[in-house]
């Protein structure tokens, strides 16, 4: 289980040595890092690409720690449910679909984290079953345009 009110160090799999992945994999969590964090990229949502669930699925096994897939793609919707079972968290960006509910859906039927990302100012209002509003917040990014 995931500890959501302790500060966590994560790795990133964009950084290491794909030639000796398990290798670089075993010194981060030598060195002590709390999670795994893998940049799911589509060359779309951000002019990069990355990789995918091969790469996820190759990771899962040499992992003691808990893998968080950050999905950087337009429509996410079609790529959570294929992340979920190899990942301990999934977060999507919500500019990145129409579906935000549904993705959230998706998340939390899987019994996982998750998290929402963004590139941009967002207004936020969570509302419960009677319309009445029980969290408004502004969420800004500016990770993603400084890092790719």
């Amino acid at each position: 289980m995931i500890n959501k009110n302790k500060v966590r160090i994560a790795a990133s799999v964009l950084n290491s040595d794909f030639l000796n992945l398990a290798d670089e994999l075993k010194k981060v969590q030598r060195a002590g890092i709390d999670l795994i964090h893998l940049d799911v990229m589509d060359g779309h949502f951000v002019p990069n690409l990355s990789f995918g669930v091969p790469i996820l699925k190759t990771i899962k096994p040499v992992v003691d720690v808990p893998i968080y897939s950050h999905l950087m793609v337009i429509e996410p919707e079609n790529l959570i449910d294929k992340f979920l079972p190899d990942s301990d968290a999934v977060i999507f960006h919500i500019e990145a679909t129409k579906k935000v509910q549904h993705c959230i859906n998706m998340i939390n039927k899987s019994g996982k984290f998750k998290a929402l990302g963004t590139d941009v100012v967002v207004e936020i209002v969570l509302r419960d079953k009677k319309e009445k509003t029980i969290r408004h917040c502004f969420c800004w990014s500016k990770w993603l345009r400084k890092n790719n």
